[in-house]
């Protein structure tokens, strides 16, 4: 159980003191009030994440606590204990918002039942305020390619375990999907699956979403403690996915493998050691014995990850899955009057493509075809006349480098021309509309605006005349004001 500190609200000191000897006894953090203006007071001080309070106080009814402490935003869970066993008083204290009602005398044992009951409960709101606003890796691998038939009698054997698991593989090969696929065919499938971006966070801000922090908060109300929890404690009983572990700084790395290997972890700036209980999935793009080698990531975190390990591979090695992937995504996306077929034509121009950008990239290809169809019935293989089939396997320039094909075709744009492209085609097709814009290009009215802003810095003669002229092919090079300089692929 990882409650963390206990408020006791009870006016018998007798009672107070052996509840409060017998939650030491268990190495929690308590505190004890013997009426209401006492509660309310270390309430207001204190974070608490479980309440023990009696119905009958001198200066009210502890159901008047649990309304007042329910329009917190973190509230406590709350267990009655009470020698007022009545139906209606029962009733009066669940509508307030107690988790479970026990009536004295009780035993102890009866209390601990009633603790692991209101932890798991407490688990479980997490876990569904988690899964709301997450992307979940909830989609198998599509195609029937001897690779990935490899990978997953790999991911069935090695998912039954619970030894750690390292992911790797290109940007965009689907590692997070392989990821949810062993969880999935693990012992922990009931449990959840949690994923931590390694990638572009700050060290402290790393730490305190893994490991939780207890800190202080205030307002005009005044100062207090407050508990904001960490994905080791959402991901208990369940999988941990470290997604570009390579990122994790070593600090992190440090005390990440020591919770690992003791199955304990205190929150930053808690008092108690709490019980973890999950199985680590990592997924890499980078070869993690070379951080090693260049003292960026730890020999015995890598040691521990590298137990088992899978290898994703890119899509170019498994091009025949291609079809099926078109199909699968095709069939999940048939809505609103999109296209729900595909030409063969259109299917052989997409497996001559090289496919830098791997599985992603293929879906990010299929959303602009589709919405450059205008409601046709299948996609033919003019919506991806624009993917350059003539440069499979051609390395990418370096910055400076002139990046004009062999055969002396149009130059090859970078990534953020083409974005640049894609954002000016939505503002025309919906008439300079950047709510609409935004949704079809899938990204917020903020990220539009910014991206606008600097495209204006950059030329702003560029974006008016894109902007007006609507002929303009998607990716056709960029006729600029002035005379440019050639503009290289970045690698």
């Amino acid at each position: 159980m990882n409650f963390e500190k206990i408020l006791i609200v009870d006016d018998e000191p007798s009672g107070r003191r052996v509840l409060e000897a017998f939650l030491r006894s268990q190495q929690y953090s308590v505190a004890t009030a013997g009426t209401l203006a006492e509660a309310d007071r270390l309430l207001k001080q204190e974070f608490f994440d479980l309440l023990l309070v009696d119905l009958d106080l001198p200066d009210g009814s502890g159901s008047d606590l649990l309304a007042r402490t329910a329009g917190m935003e973190l509230p406590p869970i709350a267990l009655v204990l009470s020698g007022n066993s009545t139906g209606e008083a029962v009733i009066r204290c669940l509508r307030a918002g107690a988790f479970d009602y026990l009536g004295k005398p009780y035993s102890l044992d009866a209390l601990r039942a009633a603790m692991e009951r209101a932890a798991a409960f407490r688990h479980g709101l997490q876990v569904r305020r988690y899964l709301e606003g997450e992307l979940c890796c909830e989609r198998e691998m599509v195609g029937d390619s001897p690779g990935i038939r490899h990978l997953r009698s790999l991911v069935a054997h090695m998912g039954a375990g619970n030894d750690p698991i390292l992911i790797s593989g290109e940007r965009g090969t689907g590692k997070c999907r392989v990821a949810g696929m062993v969880h999935r065919a693990s012992t922990r499938a009931d449990g959840p699956l949690v994923r931590v971006n390694c990638a572009g966070a700050e060290e402290s801000a790393l730490e305190n979403e893994l490991f939780g922090r207890i800190t202080e908060t205030c307002d005009d109300g005044g100062c207090r403690r407050v508990l904001k929890g960490g994905r080791l404690e959402l991901a208990q009983g369940g999988t941990l996915l470290l997604d570009e572990v390579s990122e994790l700084p070593l600090c992190v790395q440090v005390k990440l493998l020591d919770a690992l290997k003791t199955g304990q972890w205190v929150r930053l700036g808690g008092e108690r050691s709490l019980e973890l209980d999950i199985r680590v999935v990592a997924t890499t793009q980078r070869d993690l014995a070379g951080c090693v080698a260049r003292g960026g990531f730890l020999p015995e975190f890598h040691q521990y990850l590298s137990r088992s390990i899978l290898h994703v591979p890119p899509l170019r090695e498994r091009i025949a899955d291609l079809p099926a992937m078109v199909y699968d995504w095709l069939e999940r996306s048939t809505s609103g009057g999109k296209p729900c077929g595909i030409s063969e034509e259109a299917l052989r121009h997409l497996m001559a493509y090289s496919w830098p950008g791997n599985v992603r990239e293929l879906e990010n290809v299929l959303d602009r075809a589709v919405m450059l169809t205008d409601g046709g019935t299948r996609l033919e293989a003019e919506s991806f006349q624009w993917l350059d089939t003539k440069r499979i396997g051609a390395l990418p320039q370096r910055n400076g480098e002139s990046s004009a094909s062999p055969s002396g075709g149009e130059p090859l744009l970078t990534l953020e021309e083409m974005e640049k492209r894609q954002v000016l085609r939505a503002l025309e097709i919906t008439n300079q509309n950047r709510t609409r814009a935004a949704g079809l290009l899938k990204i917020s009215v903020r990220t539009l605006r910014n991206k606008l802003h600097q495209y204006r810095a950059e030329d702003p003669t560029l974006v008016l005349t894109l902007a007006r002229n609507r002929n303009l092919p998607l990716v056709a090079p960029v006729v600029a004001v002035k005379p440019q300089p050639p503009i290289g692929v970045r690698i």
